[in-house]
C-alpha cells in the first residue's frame, strides 16, 4: 500500500506526521531507557557503625541506605576494608548479614530480625535500607581463637567435677597458666585499638562498583568496652559448662564522611 502525499490536504499531513512520532516515541523512549540511561547508586550512611569482638573475632556494622536513581538496581555483594591509622593494619571483611532496621517488641524484650546476606534489587528511583553486618569469610580469627583455647577448654570440662558453682570455679579457672597463655595469645587477635580507622566500602551493583569512604574514631570508653570481652572469650568454656550466659559488649561509634568526588 503506498500513500499518495500529492492527494493530501495539509492538515491530512500534519495529522500523518504527528501519528508517526506517535508512534515513534515510545520506540525511542525504550531505546533510550535500556542503552543510553544508566542506573545510578548512591549511598548515605546513617552515621552509626558497631564494633565487635569475640569468639568470632573482630567485626563490624554498618547502617546506611541506597538510592537508585533513574534505573532499578541490584546490589550483588559488598565489601569493606577498615584501616588502623596509627599503624596502617587493615582489616578486610566481606558481608555476612542484613539486618532489619525495625525493632520488634517481643514480651519487653527489643528484638531484630537478621538474615544472611544476598543478592537484592532497589527499584528505580527508590531506596532500601543496608544495615549491613561485616564479617571475614574465611573465619581466620575465629579459628585462631579457638586453636589457642584448645587447653582451656579441656580443663573447664573438668571443673564441675571439682566445683558445684561457677562462682566457686570462676577464680581457680582464670589462674589457671593455661588461662594467661590463651589471654596473651588473644590479645594479639584484638584489632580495635584507641585512635582513628578508615573504611572504604565497596558495593557492587549492575556490572559496575561504588567505592564510599568515611572514617570513626574509638575513644578510651569504646577500646574499655570491647577490650574487656577477651576476658568474656576466655570464659565461654566455663559459662557453658555451668550454663551462665555469655555478658560480650559493643561499642557503638559516629561514623564521618569524607570527600567521595
Amino acid at each position: 500500500m503506498t500513500i499518495d502525499f500529492s492527494t493530501m490536504t495539509i492538515y491530512e499531513l500534519i495529522a500523518l506526521i504527528l501519528s508517526g512520532i506517535a508512534i515513534l516515541i515510545p520506540v525511542v523512549k525504550a531505546i533510550w531507557n535500556k542503552f543510553i540511561v544508566v542506573a545510578k547508586l548512591n549511598y548515605y550512611p546513617t552515621g552509626n557503625a558497631t564494633l565487635f569482638f569475640n569468639q568470632s573475632g573482630t567485626y563490624l556494622q554498618i547502617d546506611g541506605v541506597f538510592e537508585a536513581k533513574r534505573k532499578p538496581v541490584v546490589i550483588k555483594k559488598m565489601a569493606v576494608s577498615v584501616t588502623r591509622k596509627k599503624d596502617d593494619k587493615k582489616l578486610n571483611l566481606s558481608w555476612s548479614s542484613l539486618i532489619s532496621p525495625v525493632n520488634q517488641n517481643l514480651v519487653g524484650n527489643y528484638l531484630r530480625t537478621t538474615e544472611r546476606a544476598h543478592p537484592f534489587q532497589i527499584n528505580a528511583n527508590s531506596m532500601a535500607c543496608a544495615f549491613v553486618e561485616f564479617t571475614d569469610t574465611l573465619d581466620i580469627d575465629g579459628k585462631a581463637i579457638m586453636v589457642n583455647m584448645l587447653d582451656i577448654a579441656e580443663k573447664a570440662s573438668q571443673y564441675p567435677m571439682y566445683y558445684k558453682s561457677y562462682d566457686e570455679a570462676v577464680g581457680t579457672y582464670q589462674s589457671y597458666n593455661g588461662y594467661l597463655s590463651a589471654k596473651n595469645s588473644i590479645s594479639k587477635e584484638f584489632f580495635w585499638e584507641i585512635g582513628k580507622y578508615e573504611i572504604e566500602i565497596v558495593t557492587d551493583y549492575n556490572k559496575r562498583k561504588l567505592k564510599y569512604k568515611c572514617s570513626f574514631n574509638v575513644d578510651e570508653s569504646n577500646y574499655q568496652q570491647l577490650n574487656s570481652n577477651i576476658d568474656e572469650v576466655l570464659l565461654v568454656p566455663l559459662k557453658r559448662q555451668y550454663g551462665i550466659p555469655f555478658g560480650f559488649r559493643t561499642a557503638s561509634v559516629d561514623v564521618m564522611q569524607k570527600d567521595n568526588g
